[in-house]
């Protein structure tokens, strides 16, 4: 069912693979400090990341292609682009 988190902080994920089609990929509200490294998805996912919520900062894609989705990213209640730090 793809990755979901709602207020949660300080969670890193790395070298992993899930097989999802749901969409958005992964969901996150109110959440923080999330680092997500060599993530990958499968194709044809519509949306790879809904971000949500006042509350929601700190989010890092690291060497995290987001090529499988329609739409990379998606802004919320609250979070805007800001949020999101991509290396």
């Amino acid at each position: 069912n793809g990755i979901k988190s709602s207020e949660a902080s300080n969670i890193r994920l790395k070298n992993v693979k899930i097989k999802s089609d749901n969409s958005p990929f992964v969901t996150l509200t109110n959440s923080s400090t999330f680092t997500f490294e060599n993530i990958s998805c499968l194709k044809n996912v519509k949306t790879f990341m809904n971000l949500s919520g006042e509350t929601t900062k700190n989010i890092n894609l690291i060497n995290t292609k987001t090529d499988c989705a329609e739409t990379p990213f998606e802004f919320g209640k609250g979070a805007t682009k800001e949020v999101l730090n991509i290396k």
